[in-house]
């Protein structure tokens, strides 16, 4: 449906005409929404990186990449000063990039872009920023971030290696753009550049729609906007378009139809740099104790120095590395032991097993209690006393909840059996939870005194139960003696 359609059918229900403009616009939208899915093709071209193009009865063709922030390899970049007045494919090419397309409006007469522009870390001496662009900026390192119109940037050569501009704003904070702005350039339909950015920061999403032809329309911003939203962008803005919208890929070329017939040349570009399809390899294996392959360490941090991945170890002591390929140094730490590293190799695509054996070290003080980590009974947490009052040989800072009844097992009267309420009915230290219904103790047929002698031997079940500790099979003396001193303790509390 035409803006035109959208506009006879407010006539024929009567809206007021102060309104039609708005409501064509809103009809437009719509019509733009309801063939917005007729058919998708989902195309993987570099590792982390993915072509969605979409064709609807409009006519119409969009073009969406969307680039895996943070994946191996994948990194952005833009043109510098000396790079601009140049096509597309001819920018990409000259920085080797995966995937391109053109930047933010511009002056023929300098090449300079209406907002600010910046790449290798160095800002366009023509160029800032204004109240009416919004600004992608980002490092080689992973970090992107989206500055909205409503701020003005100030280029920052701390972190900024590159920044793209553009206007207008299409989607703000996950609301899509509800009407056109007033820019002409905006109602029409036209080819369309446009790129945004997931909540979360993890995808990057850069848009190309072809138009003025008879197999494509083009779009308003409008129907970018509904465009963008529908691919996930929480911000967005439109890039310059018309005859300057391009997408390059490498190994396919230009891949969108753009309007002049042959690429325009423009100012400057955003670059995406990814890894060749199926070249992204793997380090992965498992910490464990030197010398003792049994004894894997949990909560190891193993990196990968000129790499992007790290990972920290499970349980298991397993770790999962991807890379790109090429030589690398594998570093595994952990307090209390010796950092290791290994230098690898990784060929394309692949998987490299890799088990790393850390000894303890015996001057490591990782959590400062002046106590080092090779005889600390808690070597995260500081507990310079060595305080330890269940006997478990984990100290009381690093004591936990183990059988999940709400009390940390210092504190508990049966640690390892669920007993909330604590109640000790025969009030021998010993939570009914871990009595086992057993008589209470006795010492030639009377009861035990807690101030007097300790029997021998163990009374019925209740001797399999340590104090504090939750471990079974300890001796009825060990655990008399533990139920008379718990006994002295609970009464000595205020």
């Amino acid at each position: 449906m035409t803006a035109r359609t959208g506009y006879d059918e407010a006539m024929r229900l009567h809206v007021a005409p102060a309104l039609l403009p708005l409501v064509a616009a809103w009809v437009a939208s719509v019509a733009g929404l309801r063939h917005a899915r007729a058919a998708d093709v989902t195309k993987p071209v570099a590792d982390g990186v993915t072509l969605v193009t979409r064709t609807t009865s409009a006519p119409l063709v969009a073009r969406v990449l969307k680039v895996t922030l943070g994946a191996p390899g994948v990194h952005l970049g833009a043109t510098t000063s000396a790079q601009r007045r140049r096509t597309t494919s001819s920018y990409a090419k000259l920085v080797g990039a995966a995937a391109a397309t053109n930047g933010d409006f511009f002056s023929y007469a300098t090449y300079g872009t209406t907002g600010l522009a910046a790449g290798a870390g160095v800002k366009w001496a023509d160029t800032k920023d204004d109240s009416t662009s919004a600004n992608l900026a980002f490092d080689d390192a992973g970090r992107v971030d989206y500055f909205d119109a409503s701020r003005v940037v100030t280029f920052d050569p701390t972190w900024m290696k590159g920044v793209v501009s553009g206007h207008p704003q299409v989607v703000n904070a996950g609301v899509a753009l509800a009407t056109n702005p007033a820019a002409a350039a905006c109602t029409a339909r036209n080819p369309r550049s446009a790129v945004g950015l997931s909540q979360d920061k993890k995808t990057l999403l850069l848009a190309v729609v072809d138009g003025r032809s008879s197999s494509s329309v083009g779009m308003t911003c409008t129907e970018v906007a509904a465009l963008m939203r529908s691919f996930g962008a929480y911000d967005a803005f439109n890039l310059d378009g018309g005859g300057s919208s391009t997408l390059y890929l490498r190994g396919s070329g230009v891949v969108n139809r753009p309007s002049d017939g042959s690429e325009r040349v423009v100012a400057n570009h955003l670059a995406v740099y990814a890894p060749r399809l199926g070249s992204v390899g793997s380090v992965r294996g498992v910490v464990f104790a030197d010398p003792d392959p049994k004894k894997p360490l949990e909560k190891a941090q193993v990196s990968l120095a000129g790499g992007t991945d790290s990972d920290t170890t499970d349980a298991s002591g397993r770790y999962d590395l991807e890379t790109v390929p090429g030589s690398f140094t594998v570093t595994a730490k952990k307090p209390g032991f010796t950092p290791k590293s290994v230098r690898v190799t990784v060929a394309v695509g692949a998987d490299v097993t890799l088990d790393l054996g850390l000894k303890p070290d015996p001057l490591a003080d990782f959590d400062g209690d002046g106590v080092v980590d090779g005889k600390d009974n808690c070597d995260e947490v500081k507990n310079p006393d060595q305080a330890n009052r269940d006997g478990d040989d984990l100290g009381d800072a690093c004591d936990k909840d183990d059988d999940g009844d709400d009390v940390a097992d210092e504190d508990d009267n049966c640690p390892g059996v669920a007993n909330k309420d604590q109640t000790d009915t025969d009030e021998d230290g010993i939570g009914d939870a871990c009595d086992k219904a057993a008589p209470p103790p006795t010492v030639d047929g009377g009861p035990v005194d807690p101030a007097g002698p300790v029997a021998a031997e163990g009374v019925g079940a209740e001797a399999g139960c340590h104090v504090g500790s939750g471990r079974s099979g300890v001796g009825g003396a060990g655990v008399l003696l533990a139920a008379a001193l718990a006994w002295r303790r609970r009464r000595a509390r205020p």
